[in-house]
């Protein structure tokens, strides 16, 4: 008889129990039949049937729906726009062992497009939205989705061999705490001309139309040793029935006007210029 979502999930979590503490008392944690997480003063966490843990101590509001999560998904997975970004990231975790922490993960897809091709390493989607975690479990197995908040962090000490941040914020204070002393922190940041279609379109003032990144590489760089840099920019056709996707999953396209709006989606085609800085560092002793 094959294994529920739930006790798949409840099984890999058994698997890199060591790795967690409770978000609440940081007491060492133990799975229960398959169908809860426990730590030693008795704070229970139960899986869901979709597969996910929710690991938050207190309810926090996201301004991220389902539909927002729906349109990433599709972008990611069905227009291949990020598949250049997935290729460089392999190319770095080729050689790498242990647990993946994908930090915002949002629905999934990117580390489902590394899992299924980094056979040495576990996978662990994290992300403090629900409905974004709830998507990732309902689509994807390869990996331990769970709803959680760093600044409550349900990692231990030097739990983790890889931290990836693919466009989203990042707590480095949290990330040195729980990486293994040899660990790898791989950040993905917008550079200049990141969806400069976008901008220019959705935006008038042209101080908004550009992006720069100094202030975030230069951080980066403070708390992490040994770093490399590699800059990717690759343009993609992306067809009208696409944009809604495109338009729905970033600020750019949701924050605008109507009319704005309608107009972008009656474009018969959009050329997306992708342009991402990729920051790999290293545990700093």
């Amino acid at each position: 008889m094959s294994k529920s979502k739930r006790e798949k999930a409840a099984a890999l979590a058994a698997e890199l129990k060591s790795s967690f503490q409770c978000p609440h008392c940081g007491a060492p944690v133990y799975i229960e039949r398959e169908a809860s997480m426990i730590c030693e003063n008795r704070h229970t966490y139960d899986f869901a049937k979709q597969g996910y843990l929710n690991l938050l101590t207190n309810t926090i509001s996201s301004h991220y729906d389902a539909e927002l999560f729906d349109a990433r998904q599709k972008i990611i997975m069905e227009s291949n726009l990020f598949n250049s970004l997935h290729e460089e990231l392999l190319t770095n975790l080729k050689h790498q062992h242990g647990i993946l922490l994908d930090v915002g993960c949002g629905e999934g897809s990117h580390l489902e497009s590394l899992m299924k091709q980094s056979p040495n390493l576990k996978g662990v989607g994290l992300d403090i939205a629900k409905e974004g975690i709830v998507k990732a479990a309902k689509s994807y197995v390869n990996s331990l989705w769970i709803v959680g908040d760093l600044a409550k962090s349900p990692f231990t000490e030097q739990a983790v061999d890889v931290i990836l941040a693919i466009l989203s914020p990042s707590n480095y204070k949290e990330f040195k705490r729980i990486l293994k002393p040899e660990g790898t922190v791989v950040k993905v940041v917008p550079h200049e001309y990141y969806l400069k279609e976008l901008r220019a379109f959705f935006f008038s003032d042209e101080n908004k139309q550009f992006y720069s990144n100094e202030q975030t590489v230069t951080l980066f760089k403070e708390h992490f040793s040994n770093v490399k840099t590699t800059r990717l920019t690759y343009t993609k056709r992306l067809s009208q029935e696409e944009l809604p996707s495109l338009a729905q999953m970033t600020p750019l396209g949701w924050s605008s006007d109507e009319e704005k709006r309608k107009a972008f989606l009656q474009q018969e085609t959009l050329d997306v210029t992708i342009d991402l800085e990729i920051l790999i560092g290293k545990q700093s002793s």
